[in-house]
Order: structure tokens, then sequence, then C-alpha cells
């Protein structure tokens, strides 16, 4: 006769229990370490974003000085222009 303490159902489906649950905690591991490592790349994003912003302010400020600068340009090329047109 069978041994009444033995169930190979019974013990199949606690193996195959603690074998998903053991793949579960690799997963939840596995996702825990990719939403790590994107929020390391959004840091590093948001760095770099700060960082355009930061130069493209800086930019901005310094264009009034540049379009003067450049306006001073356009006057000097006017008149080497009129000294062309003068001289012909």
């Amino acid at each position: 006769m069978a041994d009444a303490g033995k169930d190979p159902i019974n013990d199949e489906a606690k193996r195959d229990a603690a074998a998903s649950i053991a793949k579960a905690f690799q997963d939840v591991q596995a996702g825990e370490e990719a939403a790590r490592q994107a929020e390391e790349r959004l840091s590093r994003l948001e760095a770099k974003i700060e960082e355009l912003l930061a130069s493209a302010e800086a930019g901005i400020e310094g264009k009034e000085g540049l379009g003067e600068e450049m306006g001073r340009v356009v006057e000097e090329l006017r008149g080497l222009e009129g000294g062309k047109e003068e001289k012909s």
C-alpha cells in the first residue's frame, strides 16, 4: 500500500508554489534594479537639462551685448561698402 504520509500531488504543488515565490522575488529584484537604473538616467538627464537651461539663460543675457557688437560690425561693414562706392 501507498504511504499515507506522502501525497505526491501535494508535494508537487508545494514545490511549484516555492518555485513561483522564488521567481516572483527574482522578478521584484530585477524590477527594483531597472527602476534604480532608470532613476539614475533621469537624474543625469535632469542635470544636463539644467545645465543647458543655464547656458541658454546666460546666452540670452549676453545677447544684448552681442547685439550691440553686431550693430557696430554692421556699421563698419556699411562704412566699408560706402568707402568702396565713393572710390568708384
